[in-house]
């Protein structure tokens, strides 16, 4: 079974949820779940940070990191509902390379 054409639409729809989720835990009764759910996503993170010799507390800043993919999809769907052809380009030749010999 092939994941990777579900697995786009679904990251939008958990990008675009996420707020609400948190503003859901924050006032409702199931915010234990989702403690646990980021508990255990910056667990999985930290393992991570070790692994690879980074600093554990870098962990700390993925929900931060989740909330600017929401930012990210909110400027993505007003560009494509104000004009359907605009494509947001980072401008090449900005950064001033140095030749190596």
């Amino acid at each position: 079974m092939n994941v990777i054409p579900i697995f786009v639409p679904v990251s939008l729809i958990c990008m675009a949820a996420h707020p609400v989720w948190l503003a859901l835990a924050v006032s409702g009764d199931q915010g234990g779940v989702l403690l646990a759910g980021y508990g255990a996503a910056l667990a999985l993170h930290a393992v991570a940070a070790l692994w690879t010799g980074l600093p554990v507390w870098l962990a700390l800043l993925v929900p931060g990191y989740w909330l600017l993919h929401r930012a990210a999809l909110m400027i993505a769907l007003s560009d494509l509902v104000r004009d359907l052809m605009h494509w947001r380009k980072t401008e090449h030749g900005a950064a001033v390379w140095r030749q190596t010999a």
